[in-house]
């Protein structure tokens, strides 16, 4: 099982990551990956180009420095390279969850039980008028 990032919205049937994808320029056109070094100053082969991440930026219609074009296209290759070590992961007999934990109601059963009278209710109130609490007034 490979993990991948979509979202179909039920109400239009998109896929939206095909739709992205479908959107992009074709590979060969796709400037070569560029080479970067990771946190522990190791070289590697960038995952994602600043200038798809430029591309996804302009179709969404957001307006990026290039400081922040190059600090978001770190990012997408980092979260790009977890995904694949995911990947790697053989889950073949693995069954498929939704929650890591076992989602079991823990609410206490519904039963009726003697309330506070309306004089123990009022009895901490710092005031109280008809039976009532007396709450000063916020709206004009």
């Amino acid at each position: 099982m490979r993990f991948s990032p979509s979202i179909p919205l039920a109400s239009s049937g998109i896929n939206h990551s095909a739709a992205f994808l479908n959107s992009l320029p074709p590979s060969s056109m796709l400037p070569a990956a560029r080479r970067a070094e990771n946190l522990w100053g190791e070289p590697h082969f960038m995952k994602i180009g600043i200038d798809t991440v430029r591309h996804v930026a302009r179709l969404a219609n957001l307006d990026f420095s290039n400081q922040e074009l190059e600090l978001f296209t770190r990012q997408l290759d980092s979260i790009l390279r977890y995904i694949d070590k995911l990947n790697e992961l053989d889950t073949a007999r693995i069954e498929p969850t939704s929650h890591v934990t076992r989602m079991e109601q823990t609410l206490r059963e519904d039963r009726t039980i003697r309330s506070l009278s309306v004089p123990q209710a009022l009895a901490n109130a710092p005031e109280s008028k008809d039976q009532h609490f007396t709450v000063p007034k916020v709206i004009g």
